[in-house]
């Protein structure tokens, strides 16, 4: 029975000095691949910068290579290779590309990993998750139910903003002639009814719309509709008078031809 457990003692004794001797030779050989950018809950247009660092290089089994993927976690996207990296340096051990392209496929919820390849492994990282791929503008649209403004007149405009993804934010701003108070609006989708006022100002309303995505894409758009007074001309620059008051303009007539009549009249007399 005593020599019994010496021969399990010695087992035991054997196996543990063969795991930490030979353990650590084979995890030696392993690489392992950890995803440094993109990070977390971060968002890209066009390119991104994609970073991979490999730990445990060797200089007989060393990276070849990297490979970025995007796999969608909602099934909202198509899941896609994103691109590589190949070693410049035997022993490389950071792999990095300031523009990868990742125009391919959009979609917000993304988990990015990356994969180390050498000789006899491929090893891949975790995931960055959360984060989203927009390489498409978002859309501004703007009309108005006529292109000119008559006097005393009025004309309905409509916008709308939109995104394939995820629309941040808008912002509308509605500049009349010189005497008339700026408009904005951050609604994404409205209408506004503009009405030309009766004064001796005149000129054209411009009207900008602006939207921004989650990827700070961005559109603009900017329209201007014309001002014009009562007999149809319209008028592109400067500050025109106001339309004549026929009435008084009647009356000065009157006065000046009876002051006329008894001047030049009572002469002859």
């Amino acid at each position: 029975m005593k020599n019994k457990n010496i021969v399990l003692a010695t087992s035991l004794l054997f196996t543990i000095v063969l795991a930490i001797l030979v353990v650590p030779v084979i995890t030696a050989g392993v690489m392992v691949p950890v995803l440094t950018a993109p990070l977390n809950g971060t968002n890209h247009s066009g390119t991104m910068v994609a970073t991979c660092t490999v730990a445990n290089n060797q200089a007989t089994n060393y990276t070849l290579n990297v490979t970025f993927f995007a796999n969608c976690t909602d099934g909202t996207a198509t899941n896609f290779t994103i691109g590589s990296i190949v070693n410049t340096t035997i022993n490389q051990s950071v792999f990095t590309k300031a523009d990868m392209d990742i125009s391919a496929q959009d979609g917000v919820n993304y988990a990015i990993s990356c994969m180390a390849n050498n000789e006899s492994h491929q090893v891949y990282s975790g995931d960055s998750n959360k984060t989203t791929f927009d390489s498409t503008l978002p859309i501004c649209n703007l009309t108005g139910d006529h292109k000119t403004i008559p006097w005393k007149g009025t004309i309905l405009l409509t916008w709308f903003s939109s995104d394939a993804l995820e629309l941040i934010s808008t912002s509308v701003k509605i500049d009349g002639p010189q005497d008339q108070e700026t408009i904005t609006d951050t609604d994404a989708n409205d209408m506004r009814t503009l009405t030309s006022q009766e004064t001796k100002y005149w000129g054209d309303w411009t009207v900008s719309i602006g939207a921004r995505d989650r990827a700070l894409n961005v559109c603009n758009e900017t329209f201007t509709f014309r001002s014009y007074l009562p007999d149809g001309e319209i008028w592109e620059a400067g500050e025109p008078k106001a339309p004549a008051d026929m009435g008084k303009t009647a009356l000065l007539l009157l006065i000046v031809g009876v002051i006329a009549y008894f001047v030049f009249f009572n002469k002859k007399k």
